[in-house]
């Protein structure tokens, strides 16, 4: 539904802005007229100018830079209406502020802010949802509000540190590639068909040389076909059940990113239960949210047989003991946590160690993988280098 930005007065003469969603400029008025607001301007968002937005969505930034803007008004003691007024005018992401500007017309007509919140998933998440609802329930939105930004901005600055510390070894594996597709289509043709005129004896590095060339330059529709083939059957096969699992159980037991799938896991469950609990959300609906949160079917089933086995009232930390994936010092923080009834602030304080030590390891495997792509490029222009000079060698 188009919004409407406009300009106007209220029944007590007081200058008015904001926007409005509705089918028409006609039908914009209308409801205007209806809150006992009279526009003297209204236009549609988006005429003129349009936004361009190269990645369509919401992004983690976006959600915790609405979520504090919120929060800090409503702890400015502004009532919610208009502080959702208010951030509505901040945001920029059109599904964001469309979402937002729903959710006041609801929230005006006597609906919770929760609820309201279910009708957007590609917005908010049940996380969001589930905290907002308890914040609005024990009456302390404003502070649960503060708690979901410093999670979402969390959430954001995990996520982009291990984003800016795979950028370069994502652009070496780039030049590599295009520098040994160079080598192949541009260098060895030409050396080679000097080879093949003066007759000379090729070794068998030469031989696989030429074959690898022969292959790109004379047969790529089949080798295309064949990448674009098992692309389509590998894309197939992981969204099946059976390999969803399997890729799943190996990011966790592989060598080296094991590791690091193991850190994130334990980051993003104690983050997410932490702040559930801490907002006033009961363990089992927590782990439920957990569970998804977790982005693995290995680990989901895991967290399923943790709910059953608390709901027959065994501890948090023994079943996450049985299942071998999680770390000592991870359980070991939750049964003291059990014991002293802080098990949100212990899992805060687990939390906090492991983004660390995401952020630490993430580090430490960009500069491994540094020399180690450095290493594969020199080793293969060598071996090119080294096929295509053994018969120059041999013929003098």
């Amino acid at each position: 539904m188009p919004l409407f930005e406009y300009k106007g007065v209220d029944a007590k003469s007081k200058n008015v802005s904001g926007t409005v969603d509705a089918e028409s400029e006609k039908a914009a008025r209308a409801k205007l007229r209806r809150q006992k607001i009279f526009p003297t301007k209204i236009s549609q968002q988006g005429k003129g100018i349009k936004e361009i937005r190269l990645f369509k969505g919401v992004k983690v930034e976006e959600i915790a830079n609405m979520t504090r803007q919120l929060s800090v008004l409503l702890n400015a003691n502004i009532p919610l209406i208009e502080a959702l007024e208010a951030t509505i005018d901040q945001v920029e992401n059109p599904e964001i502020r469309k979402a937002l500007t729903d959710i006041k017309g609801k929230v005006s007509e006597g609906s919770r802010m929760g609820d309201c919140l279910a009708a957007y998933p590609k917005v908010f998440d049940n996380i969001y949802i589930y905290m907002v609802k308890a914040g609005e329930s024990s009456g302390s939105l404003d502070v649960v509000l503060d708690r979901l930004a410093l999670f979402k901005e969390g959430q954001a600055d995990l996520k982009q540190n291990i984003q800016s510390a795979m950028i370069y070894p994502a652009l070496m594996i780039f030049v590599s590639f295009g520098m040994l597709l160079y080598l192949f289509t541009s260098v060895v043709p030409k050396i080679t068909s000097m080879l093949i005129k003066q007759k000379a004896a090729l070794p068998l590095p030469t031989q696989i040389v030429m074959g690898i060339t022969d292959a790109i330059l004379n047969y790529w529709y089949f080798v295309g076909a064949g990448l674009i083939i098992f692309v389509l059957w590998f894309l197939s096969w992981k969204g099946s059940v059976k390999g969803r699992e399997r890729i799943d159980k190996w990011r966790l037991t592989a060598p080296i990113i094991g590791g690091l799938s193991i850190k994130i896991a334990v980051s993003r469950f104690a983050r997410t239960l932490s702040t559930l609990l801490d907002s006033g959300v009961q363990l089992l609906p927590g782990l439920e949210i957990v569970k998804n949160v977790l982005d693995n079917v290995v680990l989901a089933k895991v967290i399923e047989n943790v709910m059953a086995n608390v709901k027959e009232g065994e501890s948090l930390a023994d079943p996450l003991s049985r299942s071998g994936y999680f770390p000592a010092m991870f359980l070991h923080m939750i049964k003291v946590g059990e014991k002293t009834g802080q098990l949100e602030k212990m899992l805060e304080k687990v939390a906090a160690n492991y983004d660390k030590e995401v952020d630490t390891y993430v580090k430490g495997l960009t500069s491994m993988l540094t020399p180690v792509m450095l290493i594969f490029m020199g080793g293969m222009i060598g071996l090119i280098v080294a096929a295509v000079l053994l018969p120059i060698l041999e013929m003098q």
